[in-house]
């Protein structure tokens, strides 16, 4: 008997507040088997891994999440977060503004998310350009 998608998503929600990281990976990866969850399971477990470290995998399974909801903001955000933690400067400034341009992210938010790479040491300076985020 397999698990439904909603349990899969409160036992992810329960260890996540538990900080069993174990558990959690379990019940996100658990969701990708199913299309109702697959989303939300994979834009987690790049959350997970950027928290653990792992760039790479950040990066796969964000990258899995944006292609099936290219406009969701979360998928988006995620993606970003990703990108800059990898340093990929020019990937975070193009999606940053593919998000500007879909109207994903708040002007607040766009703004924060621009001082991140302007204020970035390591950021070519034609990436790093202050812009126009949100209008």
């Amino acid at each position: 008997m397999g698990a439904q998608p909603l349990s899969l998503l409160l036992k992810a929600e329960s260890a996540r507040l538990a900080g069993d990281q174990v558990r959690e990976e379990a019940a996100y990866n658990a969701m990708l088997a199913h299309t109702e969850t697959a989303f939300l399971g994979l834009r987690n477990l790049a959350r997970l891994a950027l928290v653990r470290g792992g760039n790479d995998q950040a990066l796969d399974y964000a990258l899995r999440a944006y292609a099936l909801k290219p406009k969701s903001a979360s998928a988006a955000e995620v993606l970003f977060d990703v990108r800059v933690a990898r340093g990929e400067w020019t990937e975070a400034r193009s999606l940053l503004d593919s998000a500007v341009q879909a109207k994903l992210f708040s002007t607040e938010t766009a703004q924060r998310r621009a001082a991140l790479i302007q204020d970035s040491p390591n950021a070519p300076a034609d990436v790093a350009r202050p812009q126009q985020v949100a209008g």
